[in-house]
């Protein structure tokens, strides 16, 4: 079976230099920010199943977030990770219709507010925009978007 993981991540610094993934040391360079993987949490085997997004705070928290699960039933998983890299807290979103949600991106806002943006069902399984906010400390779900422009239009956050 194979594992997509949401990374644990520790020892973030950043850089204004372009540089690449690095298998050997399990490292992963982005334009801005270097981290290391420390470990990882399996989030299913589904096609679709894997990370979305990740953001670093001032304070070296890392929030990840993925869409996990098997195929006939994904869900989106959001964490957040120390900087030593130990897991701080960690959420899973299970949409009204208790299927296929999908992550498709994270961001941190003003005010400890967490945000994850992704796709839900809604009526007649057609995909709604989904937008979570999490308080970024605790981890706690504050709000749930779900948004169709009109019915029988399937469109993705």
């Amino acid at each position: 079976m194979v594992y997509a993981g949401l990374a644990a991540v520790a020892n973030a610094s950043c850089s204004t230099s372009r540089e690449s993934f690095e298998s050997s040391s399990r490292s992963v360079n982005t334009a801005a920010c270097r981290v290391r993987i420390r470990s990882t949490l399996p989030v299913g085997s589904s096609l679709t199943a894997g990370t979305r997004g990740m953001v670093v705070d001032a304070a070296g928290v890392t929030y990840v977030t993925a869409t996990a699960g098997a195929s006939s039933n994904t869900d989106v998983v959001t964490a957040a990770f120390r900087a030593d890299g130990s897991l701080l807290w960690s959420m899973t979103f299970d949409g009204p219709a208790s299927w296929h949600d999908q992550a498709r991106g994270i961001a941190l806002g003003p005010g400890g507010v967490l945000y994850v943006v992704g796709n839900t069902p809604g009526p007649g399984t057609y995909a709604n925009v989904l937008l979570l906010a999490y308080d970024a400390a605790t981890g706690n779900l504050i709000r749930v978007v779900q948004y169709s422009s009109a019915p029988y239009t399937s469109e993705y956050g």
